[in-house]
Parts: structure tokens; sequence; C-alpha cells
């Protein structure tokens, strides 16, 4: 084989591999809508006392987060574009899904402090200044969020559904059951 010859499938090789890149680079997160892996994490943790009331297993949740953590990370994966792509019902449940979630990930997050007995309450994670749904510790849609930004900012701001607080859960027992 000649050097040119060598030389073309060199760069034939490295264009392949350039579009390879490209094409990559310019796939859309395919979100899936389903909710499937949260609904499995909901199903293995989630106790029904009875028919009205539900409760959460903290301690089991916090023995094993991985899938939870990989559900909210996949919704933290989701850009701004992507979501406004979506149909209405589509990101209303992503964003109550989101705030279900992220709840979870608050309480387990500070399990430690309520093993402990030092914590009641999700309550007990705010001070008099600042309550617990004001902590920015997750990325939604690009940016830095926190709880109080999902509910009143983008929820009730964005979509008019007077159920709505129905289907959010604040990890208090006055709180709706979380299905």
């Amino acid at each position: 084989m000649s050097e040119v010859d060598s030389i073309t499938k060199r760069a034939i090789k490295s264009s392949l591999l350039i579009a390879g890149l490209i094409m990559l680079s310019n796939t859309v997160h395919a979100f899936e809508h389903q909710h499937t892996e949260f609904t499995k994490v909901l199903q293995n943790v989630v106790v029904s006392d009875d028919k009205k009331q539900t409760r959460v297993d903290y301690a089991k949740l916090n023995a094993n987060p991985d899938p939870l953590n990989a559900y909210l990370a996949s919704l933290s994966a989701v850009s701004e574009q992507e979501y406004k792509t979506w149909s209405d019902m589509q990101q209303l449940s992503f964003l109550m899904n989101a705030y279900n979630g992220f709840t979870l990930k608050l309480i387990v997050d500070n399990y430690k402090i309520f093993a402990s007995g030092e914590a009641e309450s999700i309550r007990d994670l705010g001070s008099i200044l600042r309550s617990p749904w004001k902590k920015e510790f997750f990325t939604l849609l690009g940016k830095k969020r926190h709880l109080d930004g999902i509910e009143h900012g983008m929820i009730r701001e964005w979509f008019s559904y007077p159920r709505i607080h129905a289907a959010l859960v604040c990890a208090a027992v006055s709180c709706p059951p979380l299905r």
C-alpha cells in the first residue's frame, strides 16, 4: 500500500469518526414519559396504612437510594429546549413527578437526622429564615432549583388546574397520599 493510500484511509476513518460524534452530539435526550423507574421506586417504598393514607418507608428508601437517584438524574438531564417540545400534560407530569421525587430525595439526604430523632418533620430541615422548600439542592431544566420554585414558580404559574395540589406531596402527614 502506498503512503498516499494510507493517508487517504486515515482521513476517511477520521471523517467517519467525526461524523459519528456529530450525530451523537445532536441526538435528543429521549425522556421516558411513563416515569416507569419512579413508579418502581414508589411501588417498593410506599406503604398503604388504609385506603386513604400512605406512608413512605424512608428507612428502606435510604438503604437503597440508587434507583431514586438514577430517576432524578434522568429528570435533571432534560434540557429546557427538550421540555418545551412536549405537550402540556407531559410537561405537567414531568414537573409534578420532579417535585415528588426531589421531595423524597430531600428526606433521604437528611435521613440520619430523622433516624436520630433530631428531626420529626420536613419542616425541621428548614430554619426561621428559610423553609426546607426553598433549599436549592437539585438541577432541573438546566438551572439550580428548589421545591417551592417547581410548585409555585412553574406548576401553579404555567398550568391552571385546580387539582394540582392533590398530586404534590410535601412529605408531611397533612399532604395528600403519595400514589
